[in-house]
C-alpha cells in the first residue's frame, strides 16, 4: 500500500528517496497560484504524477521546488487556465504537454 503525505493542499508520496506530487486539494478559495515547496519534512519534492493537478481549472500560475527534476507528460492535464510555469534550473520539460494558454515558462 502506498503510503500519502500532504503539505497543506498538495498530496504527495514517497518514491524511494524523494516525494511525488500526487494530488492537490485546496482548502481556500484561491487557487490561482499554485507553490509546491521544495521538500517536505526534510525529504526533497522532485516530480509531479500525471493528472496529479487536473482538473484544477482556475490555477493560473504553478511554481515548482528547486528539486524539481521531472515532470510526467500529463501533470498539468486540464488545467485550462495555466498561464505561467515557474521552473527550477534543472528541470526538463521533454515531453511534457503543457496546456495551450501557458504564455511564459519561466526559470
Amino acid at each position: 500500500v502506498d503510503q500519502t503525505y500532504d503539505c497543506g493542499d498538495i498530496i504527495f508520496k514517497l518514491n524511494y528517496s524523494s516525494y511525488c506530487v500526487t494530488g492537490f486539494t485546496p482548502s481556500g478559495s484561491d487557487t490561482r497560484v499554485m507553490i509546491i515547496p521544495d521538500e517536505y519534512n526534510g525529504i526533497a519534492i522532485t516530480s509531479i504524477a500525471d493528472f496529479a493537478l487536473s482538473p484544477h481549472t482556475h490555477t493560473e500560475c504553478v511554481r515548482l521546488g528547486k528539486n524539481f527534476t521531472e515532470l510526467d507528460p500529463w501533470a498539468f492535464y486540464g488545467m485550462t487556465a495555466l498561464r505561467i510555469l515557474i521552473l527550477p534550473l534543472r528541470c526538463s520539460l521533454e515531453g511534457v504537454t503543457l496546456p495551450s494558454g501557458v504564455t511564459v515558462i519561466s526559470y
